[in-house]
C-alpha cells in the first residue's frame, strides 16, 4: 500500500551558522549543502582520500592529504580534486569518525547555487539546500543512493524494481543520477513535489532525517552510512 503525504509547509531553508556534519571511519558516498574551494579542510588526521566524478569528462578526480598516496593517484593520470561545488556528491575515506564544519556563505551566494547542473549520462551529486526532499524533485532521470548498506533505486526502468525504492533524499546523501538529457535543475523550485512513501518505515525514516537536518547545535547534522569499495591508494 502506498501511503501520499501532502506537506502544506515546504521544509527548506538556509542557516547562517556553521553547517556541520558527522563523517564516520571507512568509505561513504555523500554530499554537503555548502561549497568547498579548499581541500584542507579534509585533514589528514581525518582523511584518507576523497574521489569525485567529472560529468562532463566522465573521468574521476583524486584527492588525498596524504603526499604518498595523492603522488599515486597522480601517477595514474588522475586530475586533483581542486574545490566541490554545492551540488557535488562524492566518495571520502575517513580514518576516524570526525565532525565537519564548514562556514555559511551569505544568504544571495546560498540562494544562487540551489541549482544542479547535470550533464547526459551518469551526475554524481547532492542537494544544494539543507532539507530531505522528494526523488520526484528530478525529473525523468534514474537515481541510485546508498542507504543503509544496501543500495536503493527511483526511476522508470522496470529491471531494477527489485531494489528497494528511495523514499526521500537528504542533503548529506551523495547520490548517482542518469539523465538522458543535459539539463539544469532548480532544486528550490522543484522540492515542494510530493513524497509517496511505501510503508510506514519509509515515513519513520523521512521525519527522521528531517529532525536530523533541522536539530542543533549541528545544524545539517546526519549519521552516514559505511560502504566499502575497492581501487583504494593505500600508501
Amino acid at each position: 500500500m502506498r501511503v501520499i503525504l501532502i506537506f502544506l509547509v515546504l521544509f527548506s531553508s538556509y542557516s547562517f551558522a556553521n553547517s556541520t556534519l558527522l563523517v564516520k571511519s571507512g568509505w561513504q558516498l555523500i554530499g554537503l549543502n555548502l561549497s568547498v574551494d579548499d581541500m584542507k579542510l579534509f585533514e589528514a588526521k581525518n582523511v584518507e582520500q576523497v574521489w569525485y566524478f567529472d560529468a562532463k569528462t566522465q573521468k574521476w578526480l583524486g584527492y588525498s592529504p596524504d603526499k604518498l598516496i595523492q603522488k599515486k593517484i597522480d601517477d595514474r593520470d588522475f586530475d586533483k580534486v581542486e574545490s566541490l561545488k554545492s551540488w557535488h556528491g562524492f566518495w571520502i575515506k575517513s580514518k576516524q569518525e570526525w565532525m565537519l564544519s564548514i562556514e555559511n556563505p551569505d544568504t544571495d551566494v546560498v540562494l544562487k547555487d540551489n541549482n544542479i547542473s547535470l550533464e547526459k549520462g551518469w551526475n554524481l551529486i547532492s542537494l544544494p539546500i539543507d532539507s530531505a526532499i522528494s526523488p520526484k524533485a528530478f525529473d525523468d532521470v534514474s537515481i541510485w543512493k546508498y542507504s543503509q548498506n544496501k543500495w536503493k533505486f527511483f526511476g522508470k526502468d522496470e529491471d531494477n524494481k527489485d531494489f528497494p525504492t528511495i523514499s526521500h533524499i537528504s542533503n548529506s546523501d551523495g547520490i548517482w543520477v542518469k539523465s538522458e538529457k543535459k539539463q539544469t535543475i532548480s532544486i528550490s523550485k522543484n522540492s515542494s513535489k510530493l513524497h509517496s512513501f511505501e510503508n510506514m518505515e519509509q515515513v519513520k525514516a523521512y521525519i527522521k532525517d528531517m529532525i536530523l537536518v533541522k536539530d542543533r547545535p549541528y545544524f545539517g547534522y546526519h549519521p552516514m552510512d559505511r560502504m566499502e569499495v575497492g581501487g583504494e591508494f593505500d600508501a
